[in-house]
């Protein structure tokens, strides 16, 4: 109902739904009644058919979007590139379309891959988003591969990623940190894509 008053108000430019919500209600049907225009974290079913057509949605998911910026901005080419990706969930699914269509290799790893090491060796791009603390050390990869944490925990009153930072650092070409990397670029995206139609 608040959502459905919120597409009706034309005062009203973006609706975001902070996930996790309670496990009682269902995550879909509750962002599928959000307005496609007005789905500024970009997760409705129409933004995200849109990616997998390779059309231009009315928003692209944010922290997607800031993980693309980032590559952009750095200049770092990932046409030919095989990229690893540990994790497969609301953010990865969408990352791996859209970097599917900049002419990439993909592999995607979830709890259920087997030998998982061998997979995250030959990565180019490491992207981990699968919400286990520290998961990634230096055995994981390969020198001078490029990796993207998606990951935030907190430990012992402090944050951490899904990658062990302070492992892999000596063996990375370039690594995002955990807190201070993508957590706040995804928060520019959202203002982004909010002051798009304002």
């Amino acid at each position: 109902n608040k959502i459905s008053e919120l597409n009706n108000d034309l005062n009203v430019k973006g609706i975001m739904v902070q996930l996790p919500i309670p496990k009682n209600l269902n995550k879909n049907k509750i962002i599928s009644q959000i307005d496609p225009k007005k789905d500024v974290d970009g997760l409705h079913p129409y933004n995200l058919g849109k990616i997998m057509n390779n059309e231009t949605p009315y928003f692209y998911p944010c922290t997607p979007l800031a993980c693309i910026t980032l590559l952009e901005y750095y200049k770092i080419d990932i046409e030919k590139k095989h990229i690893v990706f540990v994790g497969t969930g609301m953010v990865n699914l969408p990352l791996s379309i859209m970097l599917l269509h900049k002419k990439c290799s993909l592999t995607l790893c979830n709890e259920f891959t087997e030998d998982i090491k061998s997979k995250t060796n030959i990565a180019d791009i490491l992207i981990v988003g699968c919400g286990q603390s520290k998961l990634v050390k230096n055995d994981w990869i390969k020198k001078d591969s490029i990796i993207i944490d998606i990951g935030i925990h907190k430990n012992d009153g402090k944050l951490n990623g899904d990658v062990d930072y302070s492992d892999v650092i000596e063996r990375v070409k370039y690594i995002t940190p955990v807190p201070g990397g993508i957590g706040p670029l995804t928060v520019c995206m959202l203002i982004n894509n909010l002051v798009k139609y304002i």
